[in-house]
């Protein structure tokens, strides 16, 4: 059982690294060689945030990357975008944990 969370936890931190890339690629411009000025930190935090939530249901076996599945339910591949339940958790979220980090003066 303990290996089997060492795994788990090596998993999630590929994870977090896969999403964190995902947000620190929203500071690039489409040529990928400047930050894009638009884009500001609280934007960042926020893209972070979005992106940890879904680091978070990958950990506790909410989703299920490979069959569409939310909290062992299907969700057909033709559902749209934002009516993704994970996605509508983590649009939901973000802006609260992105408050909250601003809130507390860690950056």
């Amino acid at each position: 059982m303990l290996y089997f969370s060492k795994l788990r936890i090596i998993f999630v931190s590929i994870f977090c690294l896969f999403f964190i890339f995902i947000a620190s690629n929203n500071l690039l411009n489409q040529d990928n060689r400047f930050i894009d000025k638009k884009i500001n930190l609280q934007n960042f935090v926020t893209t972070l945030c979005h992106e940890m939530i879904h680091v978070k249901q990958y950990a506790r076996n909410e989703i299920n990357g490979i069959d569409l599945c939310w909290k062992g339910r299907n969700i057909p591949k033709d559902t749209d975008y934002w009516n993704l339940p994970w996605e509508k958790e983590a649009y939901r979220l973000q802006k609260k944990y992105a408050d909250e980090i601003w809130e507390s003066d860690l950056l």
